[in-house]
């Protein structure tokens, strides 16, 4: 996935979707997919133009893997992976629309109450998880239950 990813990064849109068209590798499927629903949820959610909007940033990331195995001579069996990935666009705008300017401006200046407020009920919340996990009521100082000493045993087995 990364060797298309690599062709297609800082592309416009447009342009973008054509070169995964013709792409000759299975991944290119999957990422014309991706891409089109993020340029869905960017004219949907944000009311912006696809004509504007280019391929900012995109990261493809090691997902699971499906571990199979396969037999092989003598009774034996192999492991496979099946590898997948996770694969993440951000869309940008070349020029940027008022609407979203001013959207900006109000979300960049939180009030000093307001961040006050959300951290007292962020611990309000933690506190009261904790109690739930512990069953008893927690003290200030202390916001994490107490770990057991128990510790991991590995045993070994000798070959017969």
């Amino acid at each position: 996935m990364r060797l298309v990813v690599d062709i297609i990064r800082h592309m416009s849109v447009a342009q973008a979707e054509n070169q995964l068209q013709f792409i000759p590798r299975r991944a290119s499927i999957f990422i014309l997919k991706s891409l089109r629903s993020a340029v869905a949820n960017a004219e949907h959610n944000f009311n912006l133009k696809k004509d504007n909007l280019y391929i900012k940033k995109v990261l493809v990331n090691e997902g699971p893997a499906l571990k199979r195995w396969t037999p092989k001579a003598f009774g034996r069996a192999t492991p496979i992976k099946k590898r997948s990935s996770h694969l993440e666009i951000v869309l940008a705008e070349h020029k940027p629309t008022e609407k979203l300017q001013k959207h900006k401006i109000a979300a960049t200046k939180p009030k000093a109450e307001e961040i006050s407020v959300v951290a007292e009920t962020e611990v309000k919340e933690t506190k009261d998880a904790l109690k739930k996990y512990v069953g008893r009521p927690v003290k200030d100082q202390k916001f994490r239950p107490k770990q057991s000493g128990a510790r991991l045993k590995i045993f070994r087995r000798k070959a017969i």
